[in-house]
């Protein structure tokens, strides 16, 4: 299934000035799960699980299929990271870090959707790429897209995973989770 990450992501800008709590109707079997740290509301599978941590200032939002807090990891889920003020953290502006972060992601394991870019708005660029990590077994299919926000510092790691041979199963959530994805101003 072809997704337009261009309208995937100019969905997610358009609606960041929504308030918390107005998103909307999802299909059967979804709900929402809002993150207020994150500043984002995301589809969530009925089932699925939920962790959120921040990290010295990294925001980790976690959905997945298995239980993160009894397994201690998941093979099939939705990570965001979430940074603000990012330049003074990182010593770099986002879309910089941006364009660093998918040149290394290039190098982990084979090539199944080539990187691009998007210019969302002036100051906002969207980056992403899909490999399929060879390293891991069974073997994985992670799919990148970050969200670099120069004129508020801040970066949108977003990362959904599974493994290859429930791939296309999977990807029906994680398609829904990014292309109905909500950011919002607080």
């Amino acid at each position: 299934m072809k997704i337009n990450y261009l309208a995937v992501v100019i969905s997610l800008i358009i609606s960041s000035t929504c308030l918390a709590g107005d998103w909307g109707d999802l299909p059967n079997g979804y709900t929402w799960q809002e993150s207020k740290k994150a500043r984002i509301a995301i589809p969530l599978p009925s089932g699925w699980h939920v962790k959120e941590e921040d990290n010295k200032g990294t925001i980790g939002l976690f959905l997945s299929k298995e239980d993160i807090n009894a397994e201690g990891s998941f093979m099939t889920g939705y990570t965001l990271n979430y940074i603000e003020q990012f330049t003074e953290k990182a010593k770099s502006g986002p879309a910089k870090y941006a364009v660093r972060f998918i040149m290394e992601a290039q190098k982990k394991g084979e090539i199944v959707k080539e990187s691009w870019v998007n210019e969302i708005a002036e100051g906002i660029t969207g980056f992403g790429l899909r490999y399929r990590d060879l390293a891991k077994t069974p073997t994985v299919l992670i799919h990148y897209f970050l969200i670099a926000d120069e004129n508020e510092d801040s970066l949108r790691i977003i990362i959904f995973e599974a493994p290859e041979s429930n791939w296309d199963e999977a990807w029906k959530h994680g398609e829904l989770m990014l292309s109905k994805g909500q950011l919002w101003k607080l």
